[in-house]
């Protein structure tokens, strides 16, 4: 199942009133697809998420240091990228989100997402929903991340 497959839905039997931020989805999700492609072993959820909790620098951190394949400006363009690119935000706060069938899916995105709750919550938005100060950000591919996932965190 591609990432953006993995993606179009919240993450199921995360427990109710436990903190996920953007980063650790986006992580969670990347770890079942490098699952998927036998990049590492299956695991329950919460050993998952502990494993990510406890990245090298953070889930933040590793998110940031991925290599960039470029950067899209939703001022200038009307087409998202193909589904399975992680969108990243820089400004404060940092945000990843991926692109699915629904557009652009991730937790907490009230950050890029004005119209959205503020956090805890899985939500899709349009790029026509950004905030205005939302529309530049930085796009990684789906294989990097996944091979990060499976191959160099071992998530």
């Amino acid at each position: 199942m591609p990432l953006a497959a993995q993606a179009s839905a919240a993450i199921a039997g995360y427990p109710v009133g436990v903190g996920i931020t953007c980063h650790q989805a986006v992580w969670f999700w990347a770890a079942e697809e490098a699952t998927a492609q036998g990049l590492v072993p299956a695991r329950p959820l919460l050993a998952r998420m502990g494993n990510i909790a406890n990245m090298p620098g953070s889930a933040q951190g590793a998110m940031l240091r991925l290599p960039r394949v470029g950067a899209v400006d939703f001022n200038h363009t009307a087409a998202l990228p193909p589904p399975g690119t992680v969108l990243l935000w820089l400004n404060a706060p940092t945000h990843s989100a991926v692109v699915t069938a629904n557009g652009i899916s991730g937790y907490n995105q009230s950050c890029v997402f004005p119209h959205l709750p503020a956090l805890g919550n899985y939500s899709s938005g349009l790029r026509t929903q950004l905030g205005a100060g939302s529309r530049l950000c930085y796009m990684i591919a789906e294989n990097d991340i996944v091979r990060a996932a499976g191959g160099v965190f071992h998530l």
